[in-house]
């Protein structure tokens, strides 16, 4: 929430912006980035959530934009797609985007997100089949939107389409995508994402690993997992352990998943409250009730 005097200052212009008259195209870029900025102050998500915020700010939001389209200000670039952004809704950002007679790859990409953040991904696919131009932004964010939806077919669809396109994938759209594969049990189509991120020379992200190797272990393949844990470039995160230990106790291998746990804390890497939890489930699998308890304890 917010608490510093900064976004009290802010808020208190935005409500009484009105008396200032100002109505120039700087101005109301100034304006409406102000209240993106209160936003997202005052909610602890990476996007803000509409419903999470207080009832004066979103008026005061909607209160800036209006005024913006009777000053015929949404022909302007910047301001068109800062308004759009900060309205207070996905119908309200769409309608604003309608009316915007010139829009930009960010502008598009913002309204593209808007729709798959509400799950409205029919609309999303339009807005998407529509854009004149896409980035990894764009790709990313229909590929992501229909795998975290359920919609894994849809989702390998689009990352096929992004290769077709020439696009490089970045790391949101692999993980995105692996992370379909993981819950779809697409075995095969991992694999051959495993090959595109090698020839790559992608396989250095860490959370692309991550991602891989959870994707072989859902799949049913321990092996596989194995040697992407084994052979990851970098440090280990806490991610990687975890998904490793997570993957052995699924597979009955319930005291390997201890031993790897023990080899984690000799890593210096710090066991998170995740990490207990699949301690404790690799104890299970393995009958080691008494131990399991003596982790919980410690």
């Amino acid at each position: 929430m917010y608490s510093k005097p900064a976004s009290t200052l802010t808020l208190s212009l935005l409500e009484n912006y009105s008396a200032a008259q100002w109505y120039s195209p700087i101005h109301w870029t100034m304006l409406a980035a102000s209240f993106a900025t209160l936003q997202s102050q005052m909610s602890s998500c990476i996007t803000p959530s509409f419903e999470a915020l207080p009832k004066r700010v979103l008026e005061s939001g909607n209160s800036i934009a209006l005024p913006s389209i009777d000053h015929g200000l949404t022909a302007h670039l910047f301001v068109g797609t800062t308004l759009v952004s900060m309205v207070g809704n996905v119908k309200g950002a769409r309608e604003m985007f309608d009316l915007m007679p010139f829009r930009d790859l960010t502008s598009w990409n913002v309204m593209l997100a808007g729709h798959v953040k509400e799950g409205e991904l029919e609309l999303a696919r339009k807005m998407f089949m529509e854009m004149p131009v896409k980035d990894d932004v764009s790709w990313s964010t229909i590929i992501v939107g229909f795998a975290h939806n359920g919609y894994f077919d849809e989702a390998f669809g689009f990352f096929r389409k992004l290769q077709r396109d020439g696009t490089r994938p970045n790391e949101v759209s692999l993980t995105g995508v692996l992370s379909a594969c993981a819950q779809a049990g697409a075995f095969e189509f991992g694999k051959i994402l495993h090959g595109f991120i090698e020839k790559a020379g992608l396989i250095w992200i860490i959370s692309v690993n991550n991602a891989l190797l959870d994707a072989y272990s859902k799949c049913g393949n321990l092996s596989m997992a194995r040697l992407v844990f084994e052979r990851m470039p970098e440090k280990k995160s806490i991610v990687s352990w975890t998904s490793m230990m997570v993957g052995l106790a699924m597979h009955g291998h319930g005291e390997e998943a201890i031993r790897l746990f023990h080899e984690m804390e000799r890593s210096e890497t710090r066991p998170d409250g995740i990490t207990f939890i699949s301690l404790l489930y690799a104890c299970s699998h393995a009958g080691l009730i008494e131990q399991g308890c003596e982790y919980l304890i410690r």
